[in-house]
C-alpha cells in the first residue's frame, strides 16, 4: 500500500522501490529511447503505459502523509529513475502544478508538492548523470512554475523554508544549463532574478509593512550571484519595442534597477555589525552579482557603474575597485561598446581609464601580478603621457602622484620605501625610460661607450685591485670620469625632459 508500509520491512520496500525505477527502462524500446530525446519521448508514449503508470504512482507517493515514504520516493526518483523516464516525470511535475491556482495554507497537500517538486529536481541534479539524460528533462517549465507559486506565496515557516530549498537548487541549475535543453534560457535567468530578488530583506525595506525573514538573504544571493553568470538583461517589453534604442533604453532601465539593489545590499551589508562572517558573506555575494552583471552588459550599464566610483562612502568605492577587478580578470568585452562606430569604439574605457580619480589605474593596480606590471607600468605611462589636460600639461604628473602616494600608504617601514617590487616603483622605472632614455643617449651615450671600451682600470675597492694597479691612480680617474657625466648633465639641462 501507498501510506502503509507498517507490515513490510522498510529497508526492503526501499530497496525494491529502487530496483524498480532502475528497472523501469524495460518496458521501453532501448534502440528507439536511445536514438534521441525525440524518439525517447515517442517510444515512451506508444509502449510505455506501463511505465506511465509506475511513474504517475511515485508521483501519487511524493505527497504521502508518511515522511518515511515521501523521502524514499524523492532519493528513487532522483538518483535511480532511469532517464528514460524523465520525459514522463516532467510532464507530470508540470501537470500537477499548474493545477495548483494560488498558494493556499489551508492546502497543505499543494504546499508539500511544490517543496517535493524542488527536492526531486535538486536529487537530479546532484546525481551524476550524462548531458543526454538532463536533455529528456524539462526543468525550464518546472523551475517557472516553482517561481510562480513561491513569489505569490505569503511568507510563513514553510514558505521560508521552501524558497530557502529552492535558493539551493539553482546553483546546481546554472552549473548543468549547458547540458539541459531550453526554449529561452536569458528569460529563464530573468525571471529567477526577478522572483529571488523580492525574497530579500533589502527588496523589504522599500516596502512598507513588508518584512523578509533574514535567514533568506545569503541563499537569495548565492542564487542571485551563480543566475547572472553571462546572464544578459531581458524584458518582454523588449519583444515590443518600436526600435533597437527603445529596446536598449529598456536594457538600460534594467541594469539600473538590478545595480541600485545591489548597492543597496552593500549597503545593507555595511551596517549588518551584529552578524559579521554574514556581513561579509553578503558583501562578496553582492559584488560577484555586480560583477556578473556588468560583465554580461556592459553597453548597457558602464554610465551607472563609473558613478559607483564617485561614491561618497568609501566602502562603496572599494567594492567599486573590487567589481573592476572581477571583470577584468574575466576579460570583459569592451569592443562590444559603439561597435557600429570605429573610432569611438573605446572611447566609453578611454573616458574611464583617463578619469581624474584614477580608479581604473587603481583597480588594475590591485589585480595585475607581478610579473605583467613591467608591461602595465610601460603602457600606462605611454597612455597618459599622451592624454593633455585643458591646462596643457600631460596626464603624467597625476598618474606618479597616485602611484607614489598609494606606495607611501602601503609601506610599513620607512627603511622599504620604494624598494618593493611593486607597480609604483614599475612606474617610475617606466616613466625614467620613456621620458629619459633619448635624453641620456644624446648627452652620455657617446661617452658611456668609450668608457665602456676604454682599457682604463676604474676599480677603487683595495681588495679588488690587481697587484699592477694604484689605488690613488684609480681614484683619480675614477674622480675625472664622475666630473665628466655631471658636467655633460649640468651643461645639458635645457634639454632636460
Amino acid at each position: 500500500r501507498k501510506s502503509d508500509v507498517s507490515h513490510v520491512s522498510k529497508r526492503e520496500w526501499q530497496n525494491y522501490t529502487g530496483f524498480l525505477c532502475a528497472l523501469a527502462a524495460v518496458t521501453v524500446d532501448n534502440v528507439a529511447a536511445a536514438a534521441s530525446p525525440l524518439t525517447a519521448r515517442k517510444a515512451i508514449d506508444s509502449e510505455g503505459s506501463l511505465l506511465k503508470k509506475f511513474v504517475s504512482e511515485m508521483m501519487d507517493m511524493v505527497v504521502s502523509d508518511n515522511m518515511f515514504v515521501r523521502e524514499v520516493i524523492v532519493t528513487s526518483i532522483g538518483t535511480a529513475l532511469t532517464s528514460v523516464a524523465y520525459p514522463i516525470l516532467f510532464t507530470l511535475m508540470i501537470e500537477r502544478l499548474q493545477g495548483i491556482s494560488h498558494f493556499d495554507v489551508e492546502k497543505p497537500l499543494e504546499i508539500l508538492l511544490v517543496e517535493q517538486s524542488i527536492a526531486i529536481i535538486k536529487q537530479i541534479l546532484e546525481y551524476s548523470h550524462s548531458s543526454s539524460d538532463f536533455s529528456l528533462g524539462d526543468f525550464e517549465s518546472v523551475v517557472m512554475l516553482q517561481c510562480s507559486y513561491l513569489r505569490s506565496a505569503i511568507n510563513n515557516a514553510d514558505i521560508i523554508r521552501i524558497k530557502g530549498k529552492f535558493c539551493q537548487v539553482i546553483p546546481l541549475l546554472m552549473r548543468h544549463l549547458g547540458d539541459i535543453s531550453l526554449r529561452n534560457e536569458t528569460g529563464l535567468r530573468n525571471r529567477i532574478v526577478a522572483t529571488v530578488m523580492e525574497w530579500t530583506t533589502v527588496f523589504a525595506q522599500r516596502i512598507p509593512q513588508s518584512q523578509r525573514p533574514a535567514e533568506l538573504d545569503v541563499p537569495c544571493m548565492t542564487a542571485l550571484a551563480s543566475t547572472m553568470n553571462g546572464m544578459k538583461l531581458y524584458s518582454e517589453e523588449m519583444d515590443r519595442a518600436a526600435n533597437p534604442q527603445a529596446k536598449q533604453d529598456i536594457r538600460s532601465s534594467l541594469f539600473l534597477k538590478y545595480f541600485r539593489f545591489f548597492t543597496d545590499v552593500l549597503e545593507f551589508a555595511k551596517q549588518k555589525t551584529s552578524a559579521p562572517a554574514v556581513a561579509r558573506q553578503i558583501t562578496d555575494l553582492a559584488i560577484a552579482s555586480l560583477s556578473n552583471l556588468l560583465n554580461a552588459n556592459i553597453d548597457a550599464g558602464l554610465s551607472y557603474f563609473v558613478l559607483m566610483g564617485y561614491h561618497s562612502d568609501p566602502v562603496t568605492r572599494a567594492a567599486f575597485l573590487r567589481v573592476l577587478s572581477n571583470i577584468l580578470k574575466k576579460g570583459t568585452e569592451f569592443d562590444m561598446l559603439s561597435a557600429d562606430n570605429v573610432e569611438d569604439k573605446y572611447d566609453a574605457f578611454m573616458n574611464m581609464i583617463a578619469d581624474p580619480n584614477l580608479l581604473v589605474v587603481l583597480g588594475l593596480s590591485e589585480v595585475i601580478q607581478i610579473t605583467e606590471a613591467d608591461d602595465l607600468a610601460l603602457r600606462l605611462v605611454r597612455v597618459f603621457g599622451s592624454i593633455h589636460r585643458e591646462n596643457g600639461e600631460t596626464g603624467l604628473a597625476p598618474l606618479l602622484k597616485c602611484a607614489i602616494t598609494r606606495e607611501v600608504q602601503n609601506t610599513a617601514q620607512p627603511s622599504t620605501l620604494f624598494r618593493r617590487n611593486s607597480i609604483a616603483t614599475k612606474m617610475m622605472g617606466a616613466f625614467g625610460r620613456v621620458m629619459g632614455e633619448s635624453y641620456l643617449v644624446s648627452v652620455l651615450g657617446d661617452y658611456l661607450q668609450e668608457i665602456s671600451t676604454s682599457p682604463v682600470s676604474y676599480e677603487i675597492d683595495p681588495a679588488k685591485l690587481r697587484g699592477d694597479e694604484s689605488l690613488e691612480v684609480n681614484m683619480s680617474t675614477f674622480s675625472a670620469v664622475c666630473s665628466t657625466v655631471m658636467d655633460r648633465i649640468v651643461t645639458s639641462l635645457q634639454a632636460m625632459p
